[in-house]
């Protein structure tokens, strides 16, 4: 078997690292891997799901003291197993496996390693995450990143936007630059989907009953009253819309929540917000779970206000819930009416996918780079304008009024989504790699 080295930044809970946790059994049966991960307090939420008791299949942990100290690590590691492929993932890690290779290079010219072939994942929109960079550090961080890709042997792009983004930075890369998508889903999702959610919003779409009572009558002795007579029956359940992302700007909840204060107007229906921390900030509509756990950083300590401020503003406290991250979101977006996705952009929209493979109904916005990749327009899901809150509140109401509508985009989004699948995505490297 050959030696695959697969370096990721950490292993926290987003798109990318679900993408290499889907992967990973498949790669077990062609190479030999080395999975080397920085040590992240978050990384325990995935660690748990890497393959077990594999021969073939070491894990590696770096110790992250400083920003230069896993280049070093890294080199160490690489200059004793010797792997064929270095493979990285995400800009931390491709920044760091680059640099590694002009270090390694130079040791080979010493006679003292080999060199392997440098292959990076690409799964953020890099003009797009360079237009909005915060500070003048992510802007030279990006811009170095960007002259560094132009050593990598093979350069694995997400979704085609994404390869069609960086051909445009650098034409020169054009040969380097192939599209795979992402495993967008769980092979056991079907599993996953019908657990119990314990959630009391989801457990009366299934129990709630209204009574209509009759005006009760007195009797002709003045002294007893019948009793009103309720004729109990199941009541239509208020309606479920659904986000589940994490706690950055681009992904645009403002947009869901304004939107969604349009459509209250009009017809009852609730908002679950999913990944979001369970802080004291929004005591008014969060659950009040975790509260020690959550682990944020400033930016998304504001963002957190600037929402729990809108949700205030707008006086939708009652009628939205923000939920902390998930193991299983299967289980939420299957019990759900409509999945909502706000983003400004994507790099993959994996929690796309995961939605459309538990046959819930979606809505995106058709921003850079994967949405229309992923949805086929009023086929499998909706694709409104980014920023558009009046498309999305009218969409959103469409669907809602529309069973047969929700019906279709249930099952052609299922059907869409096993186009995604792992053993898709890990041919597809493959054959990539075999080339090499």
């Amino acid at each position: 078997m050959k030696k695959l080295l697969i370096y990721t930044h950490d292993l926290v809970c987003n798109g990318s690292n679900k993408h290499l946790i889907r992967i990973l059994p498949h790669l077990l049966k062609v190479y030999e891997v080395i999975l080397v991960i920085n040590l992240e307090a978050e990384s325990e939420k995935l660690i748990k799901h890497l393959p077990k008791q594999a021969k073939n299949f070491k894990i590696l942990f770096l110790e992250n003291t400083s920003f230069i100290s896993p280049l070093k690590q890294l080199v160490k590691i690489i200059k004793q197993y010797q792997p064929v492929y270095v493979l990285s993932l995400r800009n931390e890690a491709n920044f760091v496996a680059l640099l590694s290779k002009r270090l390694i290079i130079g040791l080979t010219k010493s006679g003292l390693a080999t060199c392997p072939k440098y292959v990076c994942l690409v799964q953020q929109h890099f003009s797009k995450q360079f237009k909005y960079a915060r500070t003048v550090k992510e802007r030279l961080f990006l811009k170095t990143l960007l002259r560094l890709y132009k050593s990598a042997d093979l350069i694995v792009s997400a979704s085609e936007g994404l390869a069609i983004d960086l051909n445009n930075l650098i034409p020169r890369l054009i040969n380097k630059i192939k599209p795979v998508y992402n495993a967008g889903f769980d092979g056991d999702y079907a599993k996953l989907e019908v657990a119990s959610v314990g959630d009391r919003w989801f457990n009366e779409k299934s129990k709630q009953l209204v009574g209509n009572s009759k005006r009760s009558k007195k009797i002709n002795s003045g002294k007893k009253f019948v009793l009103p007579e309720f004729n109990f029956q199941p009541a239509a359940p208020v309606p479920i819309i659904i986000s589940c992302c994490n706690l950055k700007e681009h992904k645009n909840l403002e947009l869901l929540i304004q939107a969604f204060s349009i459509v209250v107007k009009k017809q009852p229906a609730r908002l679950v917000l999913l990944g979001i921390p369970a802080i004291p900030l929004l005591t008014s509509v969060v659950e009040q779970k975790d509260l020690s756990a959550a682990k944020i950083s400033k930016l998304e300590l504001e963002y957190i206000v600037k929402l729990s401020g809108l949700i205030s503003q707008l006086k939708l406290e009652q009628s939205v819930k923000v939920l902390p991250f998930q193991n299983n979101p299967y289980k939420f977006f299957s019990k759900s009416d409509i999945f909502v996705l706000p983003s400004l952009y994507e790099g993959f929209a994996t929690v796309l996918v995961e939605a459309m493979s538990a046959k819930c109904p979606v809505i995106a916005c058709n921003c850079q780079s994967s949405p229309n990749e992923i949805i086929e327009d009023n086929k499998s899901g909706f694709l409104i304008a980014v920023n558009n809150v009046n498309e999305l509140a009218q969409n959103i109401l469409l669907l809602l009024t529309r069973p047969e509508l929700q019906q279709k985009f249930r099952e052609e989004g299922f059907l869409r989504s096993q186009k995604f699948s792992a053993e898709n995505s890990v041919a597809g490297l493959i054959k990539l790699l075999d080339k090499l």
